[in-house]
Order: C-alpha cells, then sequence, then structure tokens
C-alpha cells in the first residue's frame, strides 16, 4: 500500500500481514509523524517514510540510534 501521510493510510490495519507486505508513505516537505510507522510495525509489515528524493526505514532508525549511542 502506498499514499501521502493522512487518514486514508488507516486502510492498513485490513491489509493480510505476509514477509511481503509493506507500506510506503509519502511525506510533504519537513513533515514526518511515527503514526502510521508504528501501526504497520506492530502488524509485523514494512514501512518506508519518503520526503522528496529521501527515504526512511525503521532499520536505519535503528542503526542511527546505535551509532549515536556508541559516540555518546
Amino acid at each position: 500500500m502506498m499514499g501521502v501521510h493522512g487518514n486514508g493510510l488507516t486502510s492498513l490495519l485490513w491489509m493480510k500481514p505476509t514477509p511481503r507486505s509493506t507500506v510506503i508513505e509519502f511525506f510533504y516537505p519537513q513533515g514526518f509523524a511515527h503514526d502510521y510507522e508504528y501501526t504497520t510495525r506492530a502488524l509485523s509489515m514494512v514501512h518506508y517514510g519518503f520526503w522528496n528524493s529521501e527515504y526512511a526505514h525503521f532499520l536505519s532508525f535503528l542503526l542511527a540510534a546505535e551509532k549515536r549511542s556508541r559516540i555518546l
């Protein structure tokens, strides 16, 4: 499923969770929220967030947090 961040992504609740189930969320410039990422991961699906030409995946957040903790 893919769409612009908003209430329409709530339909992910009715997706069948499989190893290939993925939600692709597009954000407006300067906008970001974890709402649908948390919901997607709670249902054992994959989430990607896109801003212009950049994207984020849950694992990239984990790796960045791990790097920060090593530096501190």
